[in-house]
């Protein structure tokens, strides 16, 4: 039997524990997390022991730990469960900076420990159908010389994380230098900094380019085309219904203000307050509150002389106001509909308690 600890109690974290404690052979014995009533309300559901000390999870019986912090804490966690033995399961990312990823490395290499980092999409059938495109031998491939030379670009379009069928694609710019990304202000609903601070190697600035579109359009195509009633429609269905589905939640909780009801994917939404300065105030606050809790959703400035006869209750007192834009791209998602709003809810009650 695995004796498994989770580190970390927030979305992933319950994603992690629910899976290990299907597997047969595993169980979950322990959930530890900063936050005392995160830890035991995920304990609670799994059969677990909760605790708020560290120093349990390298304790005896324990076998393996998931790593399922905020990144920013990944490294300290795991070179500290490396050095105690414990074999390890680390969500992406690694570490926020090269020093830390290569203190992991070591720790990790030193100890003689298992580890793996979740880097999900090498096994993404879309990663494998590219990869296998680009191969020297195949038939219609791409020559790997051309993606031999990327290294000298200074800035590089991807589209990895979206079905490849919205009119413009929305990935990330990939800076070789990436102080240049202060040379740049976007605010839009497809082009906007995701964060104050410059990610390398994360999305620190998305953008809509038609290149991108194409090439996720093409990759998509490869592997699903488009079949009335097929996978790929299936899929797609699956994700509509999931943003329908909080749409039609948010729209009857008087905490949210809503604005159209979603195409594909996309929820528009924001905390309900009497001002437009308000609301902005409150978006902003519960995009940082959702981000603690690994619920990642997307800010972006909208016209308030559009959103006036959409919210009338709200005086406009501002140029634009900031809103919360969540897009639920994975079939997944239907299923996760109960947790997201169980997380959409604690984040804006604790934005809401960090501004009294």
């Amino acid at each position: 039997m695995l004796t498994v600890a989770i580190c970390g109690a927030g979305g992933l974290g319950r994603n992690h524990a629910e899976n290990y404690a299907a597997i047969p052979g595993a169980e979950v014995a322990l959930v530890f997390d900063v936050v005392a009533e995160a830890a035991a309300a995920l304990a609670e559901d799994i059969g677990a022991r909760a605790t708020t000390d560290e120093a349990d999870l390298w304790a005896d019986g324990i076998d393996a730990v998931v790593i399922t912090t905020p990144t920013p804490f990944h490294a300290d966690y795991t070179i500290k469960a490396a050095r105690a033995g414990k074999h390890l399961f680390l969500e992406k990312a690694m570490a926020t900076t090269l020093d830390d990823a290569r203190a992991v490395r070591d720790a990790v290499g030193e100890s003689g420990v298992r580890s793996v980092v979740s880097f999900v999409l090498r096994w993404n059938p879309l990663f494998e159908t590219a990869k296998a495109l680009i191969a020297d031998d195949a038939p219609d491939g791409v020559s790997a010389e051309v993606f031999g030379v990327m290294h000298e670009a200074d800035s590089i379009v991807v589209d990895p994380h979206k079905h490849g069928l919205q009119p413009y694609g929305c990935g990330c710019i990939l800076f070789r230098d990436p102080t240049v990304g202060t040379l740049y202000k976007h605010d839009s609903p497809y082009t906007y900094f995701s964060s104050s601070e410059l990610h390398l190697g994360e999305i620190s600035l998305e953008c809509s380019r038609a290149g991108a579109s194409a090439v996720a359009l093409w990759a998509t195509q490869r592997l699903l085309p488009m079949i009335r009633g097929g996978e790929f429609a299936q899929g797609l269905a699956q994700c509509r219904d999931a943003a329908l589905s909080l749409h039609r939640h948010l729209s009857h909780d008087e905490r949210f203000l809503t604005m159209f009801e979603p195409e594909l994917d996309i929820v528009i939404f924001a905390p309900r307050a009497a001002t437009s300065t308000e609301v902005t105030r409150l978006s902003r606050a519960l995009f940082d509150s959702a981000a603690a809790l690994d619920l990642h959703l997307a800010l972006f400035s909208y016209p308030a002389t559009l959103l006036a006869t959409t919210w009338p209750g709200v005086t406009m007192d501002s140029e634009t106001v900031a809103c919360m834009r969540s897009c639920l791209m994975k079939p997944e998602h239907l299923e996760w509909s109960d947790e997201i709003r169980r997380l959409l809810e604690r984040a804006l009650d604790a934005a809401v308690h960090k501004g009294n």
